[in-house]
């Protein structure tokens, strides 16, 4: 298991592919990491509310700006923050 502690942000790429071949879907519970073997499902939290967790699948490559170890998608953005106001979040996330 690895923990990773650092920026998460939202991404949006309506009708591109993502790294794992598939349509993008801004509702689906995905995201995109460099560091993790897609298909694999991470945990991410807050780091200022630890009780705000979601699961999400990795299924892209990113994010490429400094600072960041994930972008999710704006559902997933949604869910975790409650809205997309932040546009950036401190997160830890947990890889099995």
């Amino acid at each position: 298991m690895q923990t990773m502690i650092g920026g998460a942000s939202y991404y949006d790429l309506p009708g591109n592919l993502m790294a794992n071949g598939q349509k993008f879907d801004a509702t689906a519970m995905n995201a995109a990491m460099l560091q993790t073997k897609l298909g694999t499902v991470v945990t991410v939290s807050l780091v200022s509310n630890p009780a705000k967790t979601i699961k999400v699948t990795v299924t892209d490559r990113g994010p490429y700006a400094k600072g960041r170890i994930i972008d999710l998608t704006p559902a997933a953005f949604i869910k975790l923050c409650g809205s997309t106001a932040a546009g950036v979040a401190q997160v830890k996330v947990v890889i099995p």
